[in-house]
C-alpha cells in the first residue's frame, strides 16, 4: 500500500512541484527518486541555467530542451536521459554518469566532461566544440555528424563508436583510444593522434590532412579513399591496413 500511494504522490506532481523539489536540496531530491523509482519525471524545457546539480540522480528524467548552460552537474546521474536539443554549453559534467542517453543535438560546447561515462548513448549532431573530455568512455555510442572541433580527447574512449561525418578539426586525440570505431567520412584535418589507437577503424573517405599520426596504430584499419595530404605517419603502425590507391 505504501508503494502504491508513494506512486499516486510522484504522478500528482506538476511540473512546478517538481522544479520546486529539485531546487530544495539533493538529499529531498535523491530520497523522492529512492522512494518513486517508477515516476515519469518532465521537466523538458526547464530553465536550470547555472544550477547546482552535482551529485543528483536524475536517472530517466526528460530534460529535452532544457536550459542547463554553466550548470554544475559533477558526479551526476543521467543514465537513460532525454536531453535531446538541450543546452549544456559551458557545463561541468565532470564523472558524470550519461549511459544509454539521448543528448542528440545537443550544445554542450566549452563544457568540461573529463572522465565521464557516455557509453551507449545517441548524440547525433552535438556541439562538443572546446569541451574537454580528457579521459571520457564514448564506447559504442552513436556520435554521427558531431562537432568536436578543438576538443579535449586525450586519452578519450571511443572503442567501436559511430563516428560517420564527424568534424574534428584541430581536436587533441592524443593516445586516445579508436578502435574498430566508423570514422567515413569524418574530417580529421591538424588533429592530434599521437599514440592513438585506431586498430581496425573504419576511416573511409575520412580527411586526415596535415593530421598527426606520428606512433599510432592503426593496423587493420580502412582508409580506403582517406585524404593523407601533409599526415606524419612517422613510426605509424600500418600493418594489414587498406591504404588509399594514391599512398
Amino acid at each position: 500500500m505504501k508503494k502504491k500511494n508513494q506512486s499516486k504522490k510522484s504522478n500528482s506532481l506538476t511540473k512546478e512541484d517538481l522544479l520546486a523539489l529539485l531546487k530544495s536540496s539533493k538529499e529531498e531530491w535523491n530520497n523522492f527518486i529512492k522512494n518513486n523509482p517508477n515516476a515519469i519525471i518532465d521537466l523538458s524545457g526547464a530553465d536550470l541555467y547555472r544550477i547546482n546539480l552535482s551529485g543528483y540522480n536524475l536517472r530517466n528524467v526528460n530534460l529535452s530542451g532544457a536550459i542547463l548552460s554553466s550548470a554544475n552537474l559533477e558526479q551526476a546521474n543521467l543514465q537513460n536521459v532525454n536531453l535531446e536539443n538541450a543546452y549544456l554549453d559551458c557545463a561541468n559534467l565532470e564523472k558524470s554518469i550519461l549511459t544509454y542517453s539521448n543528448l542528440s543535438g545537443t550544445n554542450i560546447e566549452y563544457s568540461n566532461l573529463k572522465e565521464a561515462d557516455l557509453s551507449n548513448s545517441t548524440i547525433k549532431g552535438a556541439i562538443f566544440s572546446y569541451a574537454d573530455l580528457r579521459e571520457a568512455n564514448l564506447n559504442q555510442t552513436d556520435l554521427k555528424g558531431c562537432y568536436f572541433m578543438e576538443a579535449k580527447l586525450t586519452r578519450a574512449s571511443f572503442i567501436k563508436a559511430n563516428l560517420t561525418n564527424a568534424n574534428l578539426i584541430n581536436s587533441n586525440l592524443k593516445r586516445a583510444n579508436l578502435s574498430q570505431a566508423c570514422l567515413e567520412n569524418a574530417d580529421l584535418t591538424d588533429a592530434n593522434l599521437i599514440y592513438g589507437n585506431l586498430s581496425g577503424a573504419f576511416l573511409k573517405n575520412a580527411n586526415l590532412e596535415n593530421a598527426d599520426l606520428d606512433s599510432a596504430n592503426l593496423q587493420n584499419a580502412n582508409l580506403e579513399n582517406v585524404n593523407l595530404k601533409s599526415t606524419d605517419l612517422q613510426d605509424t603502425n600500418l600493418e594489414g591496413a587498406i591504404m588509399p590507391k594514391d599512398y
